[in-house]
């Protein structure tokens, strides 16, 4: 299991009631940053997408899945590698970190 943070633009709605065609201004992308642990396709993950769950347990069951479409995926950030390398960095010293760069310990 990797924990990730996903940057991507979803689709979303330009207007809440009716407007005129002319008043409508909606030229930038719709951001949006979800985390969750990272699903390879043999793990469930869906092809073409990048597929995250909120939890998953010991045996195997998963809770929450979001399964994003490929190309509205901006980046894709190793929570995990970030927090090492920013404690590292920091000096601060957690019996944490190697759960956190290994959670299942596999």
């Amino acid at each position: 299991m990797k924990p990730v943070l996903v940057i991507w633009n979803d689709a979303h709605a330009g207007t809440s009631t009716w407007e005129r065609i002319e008043d409508l201004v909606d030229n930038e992308p719709y951001e949006v940053k979800s985390v969750g642990f990272l699903m390879s396709t043999k793990a469930g993950g869906k092809r073409n997408h990048v597929s995250i769950t909120q939890s998953w347990s010991a045996d195997s069951c998963v809770d929450s899945v979001l399964h994003i479409p490929a190309k509205m995926v901006v980046r894709v950030i190793n929570l995990a590698e970030e927090t090492y390398e920013y404690l590292s960095k920091t000096g601060a010293n957690s019996p944490a970190i190697p759960e956190a760069i290994n959670p299942t310990g596999s």
